[in-house]
């Protein structure tokens, strides 16, 4: 699989942050290159940024996550966050969640109105070892939104027939004289 990869910052920093980006649509990965002048000394893994998915439940919203990342996000306490009327600036937090393993990313967000739309983010931690790197590494998912799906049936249609009176309409019928 090939990738293609746009220089986006150098510098001698070792953060950045990534603005303006679309991440609803698409995922993005990143790698380092490390110059020393102008030649060529090492790369980075390639890293992900997180990927949030939602399933909608019945009174539920079930959401999973996963992040393609050369640390490690396990053993950590994720952070879920619901964000209201899309304003992203303001996200109430939801819940920690303990991630042990890497099938651990999920969440389950419960006793929901199945006619309302909730939207969502996680903020994912995690470490390099003993690599002496900035702990925790911190990375925000995409919002993503969805409804709980709607198990309740509507109550059945109340039918009543009134009956009809045909009398006015009815004819005597004549028959045919036969000679």
């Amino acid at each position: 699989m090939s990738r293609t990869f746009s220089d986006i910052s150098t510098g001698n920093d070792t953060t950045f942050t990534d603005r303006g980006l679309n991440t609803e649509a698409s995922p993005y990965r990143y790698v380092l290159l490390f110059y020393s002048g102008s030649q060529f000394k090492d790369s980075s893994r390639v890293a992900s940024s997180v990927r949030l998915s939602a399933t909608p439940r019945p009174r539920a919203i079930e959401l999973t996550w996963q992040a393609a990342v050369p640390w490690d996000n396990t053993g950590q306490t994720h952070k879920i966050y619901r964000i209201s009327n899309r304003n992203e600036q303001q996200p109430q937090f939801l819940a920690d969640v303990p991630v042990t393993r890497s099938g651990s990313f999920r969440y389950v967000d419960q006793n929901l109105s199945e006619n309302e739309e909730y939207c969502y983010k996680v903020e994912t931690f995690g470490v390099y070892g003993t690599v002496p790197i900035a702990r925790p590494l911190r990375n925000f998912s995409q919002i993503i939104c969805s409804t709980p799906l709607d198990t309740i049936r509507p109550c059945p249609p109340q039918l009543t027939i009134d009956p009809l009176d045909c009398t006015p309409w009815r004819s005597p019928i004549r028959r045919p004289s036969v000679r």
